[in-house]
């Protein structure tokens, strides 16, 4: 039509789906969350982010993706890395879990993941992830700057 804006050119990854499969709806995923993790797959959580709880000050480490702040990588069998072990040292400290805190992934590690789930009420896959994680209890260290003659408190906090 004459006088109407030129339509923007589509990203060249939409071109190479749409030419690879012939389906141009598979180019743009809803933002539903299950869409999110499948983005976030290509990385299992690497690291664990320090995070500070208010109004206590409670200092938890949960798992991450190279350290971002978000809550929104997986694990599965097969991830290592210290992402991993603040999922086991939880698991041990806040649900009664006997994991060997190795930093390894294995199939003990799943099949505790799955009592957790159970326990915290999301589907029970043995994966972790974001809607694990959110429920989930995690092994913490109140500060408190305003009596530093007291000795740092530890327990089970969760995020939220």
């Amino acid at each position: 039509m004459a006088g109407s804006p030129p339509l923007p050119s589509p990203p060249s990854s939409f071109l190479l789906l749409l030419l690879s499969t012939g389906n141009p709806a598979t180019a743009h995923p809803t933002a539903s969350s299950d869409n999110i993790l499948a983005v976030r797959a290509d990385g299992y959580c690497d690291t664990p982010y320090t995070r500070y709880i208010a109004p206590n000050s409670w200092r938890i480490s949960y798992p991450s993706l190279s350290g971002s702040s978000g809550n929104n990588c997986i694990m599965n069998v097969g991830a290592r890395g210290s992402g991993v072990k603040s999922v086991q040292e939880a698991i041990n400290r806040c649900y009664g879990g006997n994991l060997d805190a190795d930093s390894k992934y294995g199939e003990l590690t799943k099949k505790e993941v799955k009592k957790v789930q159970q326990k915290i009420g999301v589907a029970q896959d043995g994966i972790w992830g974001p809607k694990t994680g959110a429920k989930m209890k995690f092994w913490g260290t109140l500060n408190r700057p305003d009596r530093p003659d007291l000795p740092a408190s530890h327990g089970c906090v969760s995020l939220s």
